[in-house]
């Protein structure tokens, strides 16, 4: 056998050798060709579940009242300053009126104006 292995050129070796490795390395793909994509299938599953999770996760996060609740109290609460200010302001454009009453001064009703009463009285009313 030695001297049947001896007489091989080099380049038949090579063959043999190759062929050999291909042999055995489809055999061993088809051996665990199902092992192998359930492996896939779960590393894949896997990925994308963790994914999802830590997605899930960083929305909870960020959306939670816990998290969130003085933030948007002081947005709200600068938010109805800014409001105000902005009213007022319109109010002093408006009525060329600087005060802080500019908007309500229509709404008080005027004082009734007092007319001196210059004729003889009416009848049935006694003058005081």
């Amino acid at each position: 056998m030695a001297a049947w292995i001896a007489d091989l050129t080099n380049s038949r070796l090579r063959e043999i050798w190759n062929g050999a490795s291909d042999f055995f390395a489809d055999s061993a793909k088809r051996y665990m060709a199902q092992r192998m994509e359930e492996e896939r299938a779960k590393a894949v599953e896997t990925s994308i579940l963790s994914r999802v999770t830590e997605m899930a996760q960083k929305v909870e996060r960020a959306t939670a009242f816990r998290s969130r609740w003085p933030s948007d109290l002081l947005i709200a609460v600068a938010a109805s300053f800014v409001f105000a200010v902005i009213v007022l302001l319109g109010a002093a454009i408006y009525r060329d009126d600087l005060s802080i009453f500019a908007l309500v001064k229509e709404w008080a009703a005027p004082p009734a104006p007092v007319q001196p009463h210059l004729g003889p009285p009416a009848p049935g009313t006694t003058q005081r």
